[in-house]
Protein backbone atom coordinates (compact mmCIF):
# COMPACT_ATOMS: atom_id res chain seq x y z
CA UNK A 1 0.00 0.00 0.00
CA UNK A 2 1.50 3.30 -1.12
CA UNK A 3 -0.14 5.59 1.45
CA UNK A 4 -0.49 4.00 4.90
CA UNK A 5 -1.15 7.37 6.56
CA UNK A 6 -3.97 8.18 4.17
CA UNK A 7 -5.44 4.74 4.72
CA UNK A 8 -5.44 5.19 8.51
CA UNK A 9 -7.08 8.61 8.28
CA UNK A 10 -9.77 7.37 5.88
CA UNK A 11 -10.45 4.05 7.59
CA UNK A 12 -11.05 5.57 11.00
CA UNK A 13 -12.68 8.73 9.62
CA UNK A 14 -10.14 10.98 11.34
CA UNK A 15 -9.83 14.73 10.96
CA UNK A 16 -6.68 16.68 11.73
CA UNK A 17 -4.71 19.74 10.81
CA UNK A 18 -1.01 20.48 11.14
CA UNK A 19 -1.82 22.71 14.13
CA UNK A 20 -3.86 20.20 16.08
CA UNK A 21 -2.53 18.92 19.38
CA UNK A 22 -1.16 15.43 19.14
CA UNK A 23 -1.89 12.59 19.51
CA UNK A 24 -5.05 11.84 17.56
CA UNK A 25 -7.23 9.28 19.32
CA UNK A 26 -8.45 6.39 17.17
CA UNK A 27 -11.87 5.56 18.64
CA UNK A 28 -13.11 2.07 19.51
CA UNK A 29 -9.70 0.54 19.00
CA UNK A 30 -7.37 -1.88 20.73
CA UNK A 31 -4.37 -4.06 19.94
CA UNK A 32 -6.48 -6.47 17.91
CA UNK A 33 -7.44 -3.54 15.69
CA UNK A 34 -3.75 -2.63 15.45
CA UNK A 35 -2.83 -6.16 14.34
CA UNK A 36 -5.60 -6.10 11.75
CA UNK A 37 -4.32 -2.73 10.53
CA UNK A 38 -0.81 -4.12 10.10
CA UNK A 39 -2.28 -7.02 8.12
CA UNK A 40 -4.33 -4.75 5.87
CA UNK A 41 -1.26 -2.62 5.18
CA UNK A 42 0.59 -5.72 4.03
CA UNK A 43 3.15 -5.72 6.84
CA UNK A 44 4.87 -9.10 6.96
CA UNK A 45 8.05 -8.52 8.96
CA UNK A 46 8.03 -6.96 12.41
CA UNK A 47 9.63 -6.92 15.83
CA UNK A 48 8.14 -6.73 19.30
CA UNK A 49 10.50 -5.27 21.88
CA UNK A 50 9.49 -6.64 25.27
CA UNK A 51 7.49 -9.80 24.55
CA UNK A 52 7.36 -11.11 28.14
CA UNK A 53 4.61 -13.77 28.23
CA UNK A 54 3.78 -13.50 24.54
CA UNK A 55 0.19 -12.29 24.77
CA UNK A 56 0.51 -9.48 22.23
CA UNK A 57 2.84 -11.54 20.04
CA UNK A 58 0.11 -14.17 19.85
CA UNK A 59 -2.39 -11.50 18.83
CA UNK A 60 -0.07 -10.33 16.05
CA UNK A 61 0.43 -13.86 14.72
CA UNK A 62 -3.27 -14.68 14.99
CA UNK A 63 -4.26 -11.82 12.71
CA UNK A 64 -1.19 -11.85 10.46
CA UNK A 65 -0.62 -15.55 9.94
CA UNK A 66 2.29 -15.15 7.50
CA UNK A 67 4.07 -12.56 9.64
CA UNK A 68 7.75 -13.06 10.35
CA UNK A 69 7.91 -11.88 13.95
CA UNK A 70 10.99 -11.22 16.06
CA UNK A 71 10.28 -11.37 19.80
CA UNK A 72 13.01 -9.42 21.59
CA UNK A 73 13.30 -9.81 25.35
CA UNK A 74 16.15 -10.80 27.67
CA UNK A 75 13.76 -12.81 29.86
CA UNK A 76 16.22 -12.14 32.68
CA UNK A 77 16.71 -9.68 35.52
CA UNK A 78 19.06 -6.78 34.69
CA UNK A 79 20.19 -3.56 36.36
CA UNK A 80 17.51 -0.90 36.01
CA UNK A 81 14.68 -3.35 35.50
CA UNK A 82 11.33 -2.37 36.97
CA UNK A 83 8.55 -4.45 38.47
CA UNK A 84 10.17 -7.87 38.18
CA UNK A 85 12.83 -8.99 40.65
CA UNK A 86 12.50 -12.78 40.66
CA UNK A 87 14.67 -14.62 38.10
CA UNK A 88 12.31 -17.60 38.18
CA UNK A 89 9.42 -15.38 37.12
CA UNK A 90 11.34 -14.41 34.00
CA UNK A 91 11.98 -18.07 33.21
CA UNK A 92 8.27 -18.74 33.66
CA UNK A 93 7.34 -15.83 31.36
CA UNK A 94 9.69 -17.15 28.69
CA UNK A 95 8.16 -20.61 28.94
CA UNK A 96 4.69 -19.07 28.73
CA UNK A 97 5.63 -17.14 25.59
CA UNK A 98 6.99 -20.30 23.99
CA UNK A 99 3.76 -22.16 24.76
CA UNK A 100 1.54 -19.37 23.46
CA UNK A 101 3.44 -19.17 20.20
CA UNK A 102 4.35 -22.82 19.65
CA UNK A 103 1.74 -23.38 16.93
CA UNK A 104 2.86 -20.43 14.81
CA UNK A 105 5.57 -20.47 12.18
CA UNK A 106 8.21 -17.80 11.61
CA UNK A 107 8.45 -16.67 15.23
CA UNK A 108 12.01 -15.89 16.29
CA UNK A 109 12.87 -15.53 19.98
CA UNK A 110 15.72 -13.06 20.41
CA UNK A 111 16.83 -13.45 24.02
CA UNK A 112 18.89 -10.29 24.33
CA UNK A 113 18.68 -6.82 25.83
CA UNK A 114 17.06 -4.39 23.45
CA UNK A 115 20.21 -2.38 22.70
CA UNK A 116 22.14 -5.57 21.99
CA UNK A 117 19.44 -7.02 19.76
CA UNK A 118 18.96 -3.86 17.70
CA UNK A 119 22.47 -4.30 16.29
CA UNK A 120 21.34 -7.54 14.62
CA UNK A 121 18.84 -5.76 12.36
CA UNK A 122 19.58 -3.77 9.23
CA UNK A 123 18.24 -0.24 9.00
CA UNK A 124 14.93 0.02 7.10
CA UNK A 125 14.44 -3.76 7.26
CA UNK A 126 11.18 -3.99 9.26
CA UNK A 127 7.59 -3.17 8.36
CA UNK A 128 6.82 -2.31 11.97
CA UNK A 129 8.15 -2.31 15.48
CA UNK A 130 6.08 -2.53 18.67
CA UNK A 131 7.92 -1.33 21.78
CA UNK A 132 6.79 -2.61 25.18
CA UNK A 133 9.97 -2.99 27.22
CA UNK A 134 11.41 -0.94 30.10
CA UNK A 135 9.30 2.22 30.48
CA UNK A 136 11.81 4.34 32.41
CA UNK A 137 12.72 7.42 30.38
CA UNK A 138 16.31 6.51 29.40
CA UNK A 139 15.30 3.04 28.21
CA UNK A 140 12.15 3.88 26.28
CA UNK A 141 13.87 6.88 24.68
CA UNK A 142 16.67 4.61 23.45
CA UNK A 143 14.21 2.04 22.19
CA UNK A 144 12.21 4.56 20.16
CA UNK A 145 15.32 6.22 18.73
CA UNK A 146 17.25 3.12 17.71
CA UNK A 147 14.41 0.80 16.72
CA UNK A 148 12.80 3.51 14.58
CA UNK A 149 15.88 3.30 12.37
CA UNK A 150 15.07 -0.35 11.66
CA UNK A 151 11.61 0.45 10.26
CA UNK A 152 11.35 1.26 6.56
CA UNK A 153 9.72 4.40 5.23
CA UNK A 154 5.98 3.76 5.16
CA UNK A 155 6.21 1.31 8.05
CA UNK A 156 4.87 1.94 11.53
CA UNK A 157 6.64 2.73 14.79
CA UNK A 158 4.39 1.80 17.71
CA UNK A 159 4.42 0.78 21.33
CA UNK A 160 2.46 0.19 24.50
CA UNK A 161 1.71 1.97 27.77
CA UNK A 162 1.08 5.47 26.50
CA UNK A 163 -0.63 7.14 29.45
CA UNK A 164 -2.67 10.31 29.54
CA UNK A 165 -0.45 11.71 32.31
CA UNK A 166 3.27 11.04 32.28
CA UNK A 167 5.45 10.55 35.33
CA UNK A 168 4.37 9.42 38.77
CA UNK A 169 3.21 5.85 39.23
CA UNK A 170 1.19 3.54 37.07
CA UNK A 171 -0.74 0.68 38.68
CA UNK A 172 0.17 -2.55 36.96
CA UNK A 173 -0.99 -6.07 37.60
CA UNK A 174 -0.60 -8.33 40.56
CA UNK A 175 -0.79 -6.96 44.06
CA UNK A 176 -1.18 -3.37 42.83
CA UNK A 177 2.58 -3.10 42.35
CA UNK A 178 3.54 0.22 40.85
CA UNK A 179 6.26 1.47 38.55
CA UNK A 180 7.22 4.61 36.69
CA UNK A 181 5.94 4.93 33.13
CA UNK A 182 7.65 7.57 31.00
CA UNK A 183 6.42 6.41 27.60
CA UNK A 184 4.35 9.53 27.01
CA UNK A 185 7.29 11.83 27.74
CA UNK A 186 9.58 9.87 25.42
CA UNK A 187 7.00 9.78 22.61
CA UNK A 188 6.31 13.50 22.79
CA UNK A 189 10.01 14.37 22.94
CA UNK A 190 10.81 12.20 19.91
CA UNK A 191 7.88 13.28 17.77
CA UNK A 192 8.56 16.94 18.50
CA UNK A 193 12.29 16.68 17.85
CA UNK A 194 11.81 14.83 14.54
CA UNK A 195 8.65 16.65 13.46
CA UNK A 196 6.50 13.51 13.43
CA UNK A 197 2.93 14.57 12.76
CA UNK A 198 0.37 13.18 13.01
CA UNK A 199 0.73 10.38 15.49
CA UNK A 200 -2.05 8.34 16.99
CA UNK A 201 -3.11 6.44 20.09
CA UNK A 202 -5.39 3.44 20.26
CA UNK A 203 -7.42 2.15 23.17
CA UNK A 204 -8.60 4.32 26.06
CA UNK A 205 -5.76 6.29 27.68
CA UNK A 206 -6.06 7.47 31.28
CA UNK A 207 -3.73 7.73 34.28
CA UNK A 208 -4.33 4.06 35.07
CA UNK A 209 -5.15 2.56 31.67
CA UNK A 210 -2.55 2.43 28.95
CA UNK A 211 -3.08 2.73 25.23
CA UNK A 212 -0.69 2.22 22.34
CA UNK A 213 0.99 4.91 20.27
CA UNK A 214 1.82 4.73 16.58
CA UNK A 215 2.99 6.77 13.64
CA UNK A 216 3.87 6.11 10.03
CA UNK A 217 7.59 6.54 9.44
CA UNK A 218 8.17 9.24 6.80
Amino acid sequence: MTDPLGYIIDKFDLRWSTFEYMPIQIPNSNRVILAKLFNKLGYRKGAEIGTLGGMNARTLKTYITDLELYCVDPWAIYDGMQYFNDPQQMIDEYDLAKRRLKNFENVHFVQKLSMDAVKDFEDNSLDFVYIDANHELPYVTEDIFYWSKKVRSGGIVSGHDYLKVSGGKYIKGKGNKTWHCDVRAAVHSYTEAYHIKPFFVIDECTQERAGSFLWVKP
